[in-house]
């Protein structure tokens, strides 16, 4: 019974940000489009940044800016520490995404 829980929260979830969006709702469509085609954008990010950091990515994600803006010493630290690792930064919220300069990791997207 509870395993249901989530998928069916999370199918509600998506069926209310794509009705949002599409009622005009700014933050919603930019939620929307801003994930579509990550696989590709991810796909591309590793591929152009494996010539130059050929490791595992590590990833930090934070659902929005309030949590970069905590995270964003750590990150720092993570460079500091492995310069030769590559850094994958995501976002829930397209508040965060589009606040944080590209700089911020070596790709920042959306996770889906």
């Amino acid at each position: 019974m509870f395993g249901l829980l989530y998928p069916l929260g999370y199918a509600f979830f998506r069926v209310g940000l794509h009705l949002a969006a599409l009622f005009g709702h700014e933050k919603a469509r930019k939620a929307v489009t801003g994930r579509r085609g990550w696989a590709d954008r991810l796909t591309v990010a590793a591929n152009s940044v494996a010539h130059e950091k050929p490791g595992s990515w590590i990833h930090v994600h934070c659902a929005s800016l309030g949590e970069y803006e905590q995270a964003a010493p750590l990150l720092e630290a993570l460079r500091n520490r492995a310069p030769e690792r590559p850094l994958l930064l995501t976002f829930f919220s397209p508040s965060g995404k589009e606040a944080v300069p590209a700089e911020a990791a070596d790709h920042v997207d959306y996770l889906p």
